[in-house]
């Protein structure tokens, strides 16, 4: 599992270890990557369902509402992304 996370992080790629389950869901930073687009990795719905997931089960309670309000604004992903860097 380290390899796997190692390698995705190579190639500059966001990677999330879920505690629990021992998922990892991974995708191309958009800060090292911006000529990514957002949709053609991932469908946008599923990535912003992953995205409250994560703020409801790996963010602490009292950064949880910093976290939503950036996928309220403009730009979730890029702002979700700003705020885990």
């Amino acid at each position: 599992m380290i390899k796997e996370i190692a390698e995705h992080l190579d190639m500059g790629m966001l990677c999330f270890y879920h505690k629990l389950t021992g998922e990892i869901e991974s995708y191309p930073d958009p800060l090292k990557h911006p000529e990514y687009d957002e949709g053609s990795f991932m469908d946008s719905r599923g990535a912003f369902r992953l995205m409250e997931r994560f703020i409801r089960e790996m963010v602490p309670l009292k950064l949880q509402d910093r976290f939503c309000a950036a996928l309220s604004r403009e730009k979730p992903f890029r702002r979700f992304n700003e705020l885990t860097a």
